[in-house]
C-alpha cells in the first residue's frame, strides 16, 4: 500500500488522508507519504495495521480524551513498530457549554477552535512537536471523527509549511463526504441518549457539531492573522526558540 494520494482506503477508518501534494509559497509542495490525518483507528484489523507500517508509519499522534480511548482503544498503542504519542487536545475545555450555544450562535465550531488556539496552546505545541520531531517515516494523526481535532492541527501544520488558505480551507472541507457513516452512528446514540454531556440538546444543535464548511476554517485562519497576526506570530508563541517551524518544514516538504 504505497503512499501517493489524498485519500488512504483501509478497513476500519473512512478518512484517512495523506496531507501530501499541497503546493507551498516559497516553491515545491508538501511531501506524501510523511504526515497522516485520520478519524479513530481503533476498528483497524492486523492487516490493514501492517499495511500502513509497511508503507512507512512510524508514530501515531491520538489527540482524544482518556475517556474515548477507554471506550475504543489505539491499537497503535501496543504496537512493537510504531511510537504512540497522547495529546488530549480538548483536555479541560467545557464542551459542553459549547454545545448548549450551538443554536444560539452562528458557528459554533469556529468558537470552539478559536478557544483552542487560545487555551490549549501548549498541547498545540506538544502535538506539533511529536509530529516534527518524529523518527524517518510516517506519522498518522487523529481523533475520534478526524475533524475538529484532527482539523485544526492540520491546519496549522500546513499554514506552518506555507500551503496556501484556500488548500487549507478545501482540506478541512473534505471530510464532509467522508463522515457519513460515523455522523449517522452518532446520532443513533444520540437518539438513545448513549451521548456523554448531550442530554437536554436538541438534535438540529448535536447534528450541526458535524459539518466541515469551509466558512469555518476561513474563520478560524482569519482570528490567527487578527489575534495573533498570522502563522509565523502564532508559532512564535508556542515556540520562542522558534525551531518548530523549521523542523515541520524539514519533515514535510519536497
Amino acid at each position: 500500500m504505497p503512499f501517493g494520494k489524498r485519500h488512504i482506503t483501509l478497513g476500519g477508518v473512512c478518512n484517512l488522508r495523506d496531507l501530501g501534494g499541497y503546493p507551498v509559497a516559497d516553491g515545491g509542495s508538501t511531501r506524501w507519504g510523511q504526515v497522516l490525518r485520520s478519524d479513530s483507528p481503533h476498528a483497524l484489523q492486523s492487516n490493514d495495521m501492517s499495511a500502513l507500517v509497511e508503507a512507512g508509519l512510524t508514530k501515531v499522534v491520538d489527540l482524544r480524551d482518556a475517556s474515548e480511548i477507554a471506550r475504543h482503544p489505539n491499537p497503535f498503542r501496543i504496537h512493537g513498530s510504531v511510537h504512540y504519542n497522547h495529546v488530549p487536545l480538548f483536555a479541560h475545555l467545557d464542551l459542553r457549554a459549547h454545545l448548549a450555544r450551538a443554536a444560539k450562535v452562528d458557528d459554533v465550531l469556529l468558537e470552539l477552535y478559536c478557544e483552542v488556539l487560545t487555551e490549549r496552546q501548549q498541547a498545540l505545541y506538544a502535538a506539533l512537536s511529536a509530529i516534527a520531531d518524529a523518527e524517518p517515516g510516517a506519522v498518522l494523526f487523529h481523533c475520534t471523527v478526524g475533524k475538529d481535532r484532527t482539523g485544526v492541527l492540520a491546519a496549522l501544520l500546513l499554514a506552518a509549511v506555507g500551503a496556501s488558505k484556500d488548500d487549507i480551507i478545501a482540506d478541512y472541507a473534505l471530510t464532509s463526504g467522508r463522515i457519513d457513516g460515523i455522523r449517522q452512528s452518532m446520532l443513533a446514540k444520540f437518539a438513545a441518549g448513549r451521548i456523554d454531556g448531550c442530554k437536554g440538546a436538541d438534535r438540529q444543535s448535536f447534528i450541526s457539531l458535524f459539518s466541515s464548511e469551509p466558512s469555518t476554517m476561513r474563520g478560524m485562519l482569519d482570528y490567527l492573522d487578527g489575534r495573533y497576526g498570522g502563522i509565523d506570530a502564532y508559532l512564535h508563541v508556542l515556540d520562542p526558540g522558534q525551531t518548530l517551524r523549521k523542523k515541520l518544514r524539514a519533515r514535510m516538504l519536497c
